[in-house]
């Protein structure tokens, strides 16, 4: 299996990519890269927020396209994080690096029957904008007439 980067990948946005992520958080706070499940779909983002334990603090900057069918074979950098477990199937890696600790913007999301609820449960998107002056999550949500 080879390692395919996605080719329609622009960086040239303000654009977040907003992940649930208790594991990937820590793999970014200390490798430097986002690990996700292989070929998963997202819109081209230049900064990438990890959504962890009913809050999001850290942005990073997307440095280069995503790349599908990553192994412990194809993609040595990936033998470094052996002590983490991750599975042997073939991944998704997003590298990354450092932008923005902002204070913490704490989840006020609740479900259609008034209980607390998880932000993200797979991933959306904000702007970075939004990020930088958010304290509570629902104010990152755009109103209908507005683009993300």
């Amino acid at each position: 299996m080879q390692v395919v980067k996605k080719q329609d990948w622009n960086l040239n946005n303000n654009q977040v990519l907003i992940v649930a992520a208790s594991w990937a958080e820590s793999i970014a706070l200390n490798h430097r890269m986002y690990i996700c499940q292989n070929q998963r779909n997202f819109q081209s983002s230049r900064y990438i927020a990890f959504y962890n334990d009913g809050k999001i603090e850290y942005i990073y900057e997307i440095v280069d396209a995503p790349y599908s069918n990553c192994t412990l074979e194809n993609t040595p950098i990936l033998l470094t994080l052996d002590q983490l477990d991750i599975p042997e199937e073939p991944r998704q890696v997003i590298y990354i690096k450092p932008f923005l600790k902002v204070d913490p913007i704490i989840n006020d999301t609740f479900d259609k029957n008034g209980k607390s609820c998880a932000f993200v449960q797979g991933h959306r998107y904000t702007t970075l904008d939004r990020i930088k002056k958010a304290k509570k999550t629902s104010e990152l949500i755009a109103s209908p007439d507005e683009d993300v």
